[in-house]
């Protein structure tokens, strides 16, 4: 980039200055931020696994099982 004439540059920092907020409007802002991105405590969602039902693990296996024999019918006919 060509290097400006002092005008220019005092231009450009001033604008700067006038967009870039103060350390205590950044602390404010921030602690706004994070109280409102926090989930209320009935929507929060659980990170433990939960186990599945043997049901469940049946379809999962019958399922897996047919994924498998479809890829290697199509691997055949290639």
């Amino acid at each position: 980039m060509n290097e400006l004439r002092p005008h220019g540059r005092e231009l450009l920092d001033a604008a700067r200055r006038q967009h870039t907020p103060s350390p205590a409007e950044r602390e404010r802002l921030l602690s706004e931020l994070l109280v409102s991105a926090e989930p209320a405590p009935a929507t929060r969602i659980s990170l433990v696994p939960q186990r599945l039902s043997a049901a469940s693990k049946l379809l999962l296996l019958a399922a897996l099982a047919a994924l498998i024999g479809v890829a290697l019918y199509l691997a055949s006919r290639g």
